[in-house]
């Protein structure tokens, strides 16, 4: 599965209310969260993620081995993209680690990690979504 087809999936089973393939961490609660793209479910995802951080202590290694976990934090950054691209009637392409190598410029020096799983391309600026997901859980 492409990211694009993954991203599609996530952003499919959330419009659907339906399970992605492989499952979603914390699926009762992402539900709860209403991501329904209005300006409320941002500071809802902000909670969400406070309370996750709280309570569970992830660590980013474990999200990147666990498809679920893969899906939780990859279904939040396709969410905000998204909703950032509705805001701003721009476009996103999704880019796997591996495309990005190949697509964006060699100085950025991508390594294999957490922060570059996937990238997105937005008016011709490369985003780590996945950045904002660290900095949110501030995991180790």
């Amino acid at each position: 599965m492409t990211i694009n087809s993954k991203i599609k999936s996530l952003l499919d089973a959330n419009t659907n209310n339906t399970q992605p393939e492989g499952g979603l961490f914390l699926d009762k609660a992402l539900q709860q969260a209403k991501l329904d793209f209005t300006p409320a479910s941002l500071k809802r995802i902000d909670a969400l993620l406070d309370q996750v951080r709280e309570k569970l202590k992830p660590v980013k290694a474990g999200f990147l081995n666990d498809t679920a976990k893969e899906n939780f934090a990859l279904a939040l950054v396709a969410y905000i993209c998204f909703y950032v691209g509705k805001e701003t009637r721009s476009t996103a392409a999704w880019l796997s680690y591996e495309e990005a190598v190949q697509q964006l410029p060699p100085e950025l020096n991508l390594q294999p990690d957490f922060m570059t799983h996937v990238m997105v391309v937005v008016e011709e600026t490369a985003l780590s979504p996945m950045a904002w997901i660290l900095r949110l859980y501030v995991m180790v």
